[in-house]
């Protein structure tokens, strides 16, 4: 298709001119029909494509360049006629006044560690998949298949605590109690149970289950396990999830891993995922890190104190 601004142009003067010489309606219907005529040719939408070329058959889509999220749809499809909505599925949440006095109080002692986890808290809340491609240094074309384990975790997972947070429809930690203030806004959806806590573990049973190897499942799972109970602090942190919220995702995930493990197309990808990671084996713990120790607020401000007291007493002055 061409565009030929200059003749547009030409048609629209024309038109005007045709307007003040001819009268007035001959020129509106010159200058619009000059106008568009020259903007667009109507015969560049007609134009035939070459038919002297020969065609390729026996061609089939080839399996790498299905987009993972998309296969992971049908196994989305193919999870959805299992029992994930028994009730034994979710555990019952705690709706009493302790529980939230106490929920809000453990929300609250978490503040002071926003501002290192804050970035952390913002890449998993915009795209939960990509902590895990992170964590195996792969990426959807690289590694098709295990992406579409990530992918799937993510996509039953989402699937079903929407079902679950309909069912409850419990409140969000801002909503019991305003000064709290997250750090992130706040999902459109009941609090109870955490997604991202629901979908981390799923994702860490199913990147787990790649590894036939006894001592390197166990040992992976240790890391993948330690990567979605952080995923689901990160969420407390933020200040959008109560910690019960968290452990009803985790624990549904747990309730319904046989049922995700169990599908055939999962079976498949297992060996394709092991494939793409390759050959590994379980070693020992690295030297202990000397890291610095960490201040959180309350510790920092009796520090300060202290040193303001010090200062007086030596009359100094703070």
């Amino acid at each position: 298709m061409s565009f030929t601004f200059g003749a547009g142009n030409g048609g629209v003067n024309g038109g005007v001119n045709g307007g003040v010489n001819g009268g007035v309606n001959g020129g509106v219907n010159g200058g619009v029909g000059g106008g568009f005529g020259g903007i667009l040719d109507p015969g560049s939408f007609l134009e035939p494509a070459p038919g002297d070329l020969p065609l390729i058959l026996g061609a089939e889509f080839p399996v790498a360049a299905f987009a993972p999220v998309l296969r992971a749809q049908l196994i989305l499809g193919d999870f959805v006629s299992q029992d994930w909505k028994a009730p034994a599925i979710c555990p019952a949440p705690l709706k009493d006044e302790q529980a939230y006095r106490t929920g809000v109080k453990e929300l609250l002692e978490k503040v002071p560690l926003r501002a290192r986890r804050q970035a952390e808290i913002v890449a998993q809340s915009d795209a939960l998949g990509d902590v895990w491609l992170q964590a195996l240094m792969a990426s959807p074309a690289s590694h098709p298949a295990c992406t579409t384990l990530i992918a799937s975790g993510v996509l039953i997972g989402q699937m079903v605590g929407m079902y679950w947070k309909a069912e409850h429809k419990m409140p969000r930690p801002v909503q019991v109690y305003p000064a709290l203030m997250p750090s992130i806004p706040t999902p459109p959806h009941p609090s109870y149970p955490s997604n991202h806590a629901l979908q981390s573990r799923l994702v860490a049973f199913l990147l787990q289950a790649i590894f036939t190897d006894d001592a390197v499942n166990k040992a992976m799972g240790k890391v993948f396990e330690r990567l979605a109970d952080r995923q689901a602090q990160n969420r407390e942190i933020a200040g959008v999830h109560f910690r019960q919220d968290s452990e009803a995702g985790q624990a549904i995930a747990r309730n319904i891993k046989d049922l995700v493990l169990g599908l055939d197309r999962v079976k498949k990808l297992l060996p394709l995922a092991a494939a793409e990671l390759g050959a590994v084996s379980a070693g020992p713990k690295p030297d202990k890190p000397q890291l610095a120790p960490v201040l959180d607020e309350a510790r920092f401000k009796a520090l300060v104190t202290d040193a303001v007291e010090a200062g007086v007493k030596k009359g100094g002055g703070p």
